[in-house]
This record gives structure tokens, sequence and C-alpha cells, in this order.
């Protein structure tokens, strides 16, 4: 078999054999060039960051802290082998803020000072720029600040009002440098809304620090405790109406003619405010009740005024008095002797031991207490609903005037009964 014989100039004229070729031939010149030719090289690192380390110094203890500057970096020009300093990166190198000289709050211009953070690498530093930075030391301080809304533009119709905004949360905490936090007053929400409102509102503020001459401060480094400044600002919008106050009565007699007893209140109106959807289904204020049993020729009764949450009392009135003084009314007192039993368990005798009530008295109107009789009286002793047993004991009686109309009786009134199991 007969062999090929091997051609230099054909195996060039293969591409891929080509780009071998240059890539080895540049490999070998490179490292030619950097370990015989040219093996030394200068570069520049860029953008190290600068540490100031102030918990291992004094500083630390004097109780003082970087509040600007602490984001600066360096450039630093560095020289070694080729090999070396082309892998060099900001990781490298360590630079570091002298803190000689500073002794208390105030800013200071501090050395720079730069090493290699692995000392056995072949490579040397020749300088680095800036020389120096800018740092601010002082005091971090506290300080929690009510927050005060500002609120303009908002308009309320007839027959609306706009109670005070207020900010949620009510108050921030701004923390920063003991001279900077010094200086703020207090914190003003400004919130700005060009609208007419018939129902409240939640809107975003923006918060602003303000100095003792109502001055804004502007200060980055004052730190707030509100993501981006910002706080909810609430505008409350209460619907004015007048409402009518109300009394309920209780132990009235049957039948009684309740719209014929006279009495006048302090406030038969008091104009509230609430919020629209609820005061629409408002049609009264319930003042209390009035007891018949403590209602007399001429009494007067006072009742605090109760408004649901969320409304507000634009009078101011909190009281509201009843007076039932009536020149038609007149008392007398009576012994009772009709003391009757009703609803009393099948299972029981049941006798009143009481012979009589002396001292009942009756109120009413004077054409019907003239010619009141104590036969025209009766105790009733209602025993349904009781859990009786035998023995004897004191109940309650509820006086009845049959037959009569404007009359009561005022007080309270009790008998003795014996009660006995049958059997």
């Amino acid at each position: 078999m007969k062999l090929k014989k091997f051609s230099l100039g054909r195996l060039f004229d293969n591409i891929k054999f080509v780009w071998v070729f240059a890539f080895v031939v540049a490999i070998v010149t490179w490292f030619v060039v950097a370990f015989t030719v040219s093996p030394e090289k200068n570069g520049k690192i860029t953008q190290v960051p600068v540490n100031i380390d102030i918990q291992s110094t004094s500083i630390g203890k004097l109780g003082l802290d970087v509040v600007s500057g602490s984001d600066n970096t360096v450039d630093v020009w560095v020289t070694g082998k080729r090999y070396v300093v082309g892998s060099l990166t900001a990781d490298d190198i360590v630079a570091t803020a002298s803190l000689a000289g500073v002794t208390g709050p105030g800013s200071y211009d501090l050395k720079i000072q730069v090493a290699k953070k692995d000392a056995s690498k072949e490579f040397e530093i020749i300088s680095n720029k800036p020389e120096t930075v800018r740092v601010r030391f002082d005091r971090l301080s506290n300080k929690t600040i009510k927050l005060d809304v500002d609120m303009s533009g908002v308009t309320v119709p007839d027959g609306y009002m706009m109670e005070q905004p207020y900010a949620n949360p009510s108050e921030i905490t701004i923390t920063g440098p003991e001279n900077d936090v010094s200086k703020v007053a207090k914190c003003v929400v400004k919130a700005e809304l060009d609208e007419t409102l018939r129902e409240s509102k939640v809107i975003q503020g923006k918060v602003t620090l303000v100095d003792k001459e109502g001055n804004p401060i502007e200060n980055s480094s004052i730190a707030m405790s509100v993501d981006d400044g910002t706080v909810e600002v609430t505008i409350p919008i209460l619907k004015k109406k007048e409402l009518p106050v109300k009394l309920d009565f209780l132990n009235m007699p049957d039948g009684f003619p309740i719209d014929s007893l006279a009495y006048t209140l302090s406030n038969e109106t008091i104009q509230v405010a609430g919020p629209t959807d609820t005061v629409d289904n408002m049609s009264e204020i319930h003042l209390g009740y009035v007891d018949f049993s403590q209602l007399d020729v001429s009494s007067t009764f006072s009742y605090d005024v109760q408004l649901p949450s969320g409304f507000i009392n634009i009078e101011n009135i909190n009281t509201v008095t009843a007076d039932f003084t009536n020149e038609n009314l007149t008392s007398r007192e009576f012994t009772v002797k009709n003391i009757n039993v009703v609803n009393a368990p099948a299972n029981f005798d049941v006798k009143v031991s009481t012979k009589s009530i002396t001292k009942v008295k009756i109120v009413g109107d004077a054409s019907i207490m003239e010619n009141l009789a104590a036969t025209d009286i009766v105790a009733e002793v209602d025993l349904s609903g009781s859990e009786i047993a035998a023995g004897q004991f004191k109940v309650p009686v509820k006086i009845v005037i049959p037959g009569k109309q404007l009359v009561w009786a005022n007080g309270d009134y009790s008998v003795v009964v014996i009660v006995t199991a049958k059997g």
C-alpha cells in the first residue's frame, strides 16, 4: 500500500487547524512576554470601599457614629507580576480611614490607608486617590413626635361638617445626628385634596420635619420610622341632623293616658353629626326611662345624652332634664285593704298575712283625686313566673286603681304571704 506524503501547506489550508494553531501561538507569546520580556505591569483598581471602624476605637466609646461619608470609595494604583496584576479586584485591597484626630462630633478629613488583603500576593501598592475622605461623626439620637395634619383644598356642602383630619400612625420616631434631631420641633403631614366630600376619605400625606420657626427641614441624615416618609390621613366627614329626644316609662298603669301626662324637657331636640350611613337611619335619641313608682307631684329627672360611636354632639348638650311639675296634679295617702293574689301556682295555697297597707301614696289629676276612696284601690300580688315554696314570704305588690286613668301609686309596697302545699 502506498503511503500519502505529508504536506505542511495542505495542513494550513484547514481552517480549524489554523484557529487552533493561532490560539497556541498567542498563549506561548503571552507567557514569553509575561515571564521574560515584560514580567512587570502597573494597574488600577477602582471603587475600593473605604472602611471606617469605630467599634474598636475610642470613637465608639464616645458614643459617636458615622452619619455621613460611610459610602466612600478609593481608586488604587498597583504594580507587580503581569499575571497577578491582571487578576486583581477591589476585594484584594483593604482601604481604611484613619481615625486619628477625631475627638468629638463634627466633620473630619480622614487619611485613607490602603494595604494588600493577602500580603503574600506578588504586587505592590503605588498610590491611591483620593488620599482623604470627608466623614461626619455625631451621636445618634431618637425622638418620637406627634404628627400634626395640615389639610387644604377640601370643601363640604351644607348639612355636613369636617372633623379634624388625623394621621395613622399618629406619631413617628425620627433617628439621626443628635444636633440635627434636636432642631426638629414638630412633624407635619401635608395633605392636599381639591374635592367636595360627603363622606370620610383616606389619602396619603407626606411627612415634613419643621423647626421651631416653622421652616421645613431637609436633612438626609435623619431617618423616619415610616416608609417613604408618607402616612395615611383620614378626613372624617359627618352629616348633620337634628333629632328629637325621647323618654320611655316603666311601671305605667294599664290603660294610662300617657299623652295626657304633661312634662317639659330642657331640650326637645339635639343637633348631632355622624357618619352618613348611620345618621340617616336615626330618628330619635333615647334618653332613658321614667319609673312611675318614683314619679311624684313635682319630680325632676336628669339624663346623660348618649350618642353612638363616631357621633358628635354639635351643641354640646350633654344632659337633658325632664320636669314633671304640674299644677293639676295632687297626692293623697290611703290605707289599702283590698289585697288580691293572682296567678298562684295550682299546687299551693297562698294566703295574705298582711291585713292592710298603710300610707299608700297616690298621685293623679286633682279632679280624680278629689273623689278617690281607699275602696277604689287594689294591692295585687302577682305570682306568675315566681319560684315559691312552702313558708312565709315578703313579696312586692302592684297598686292598681281600676277604672281611673290619670292616677298612679308613688313608692314601693309589699305584703307577707303564707304558702302551703296542697295535698
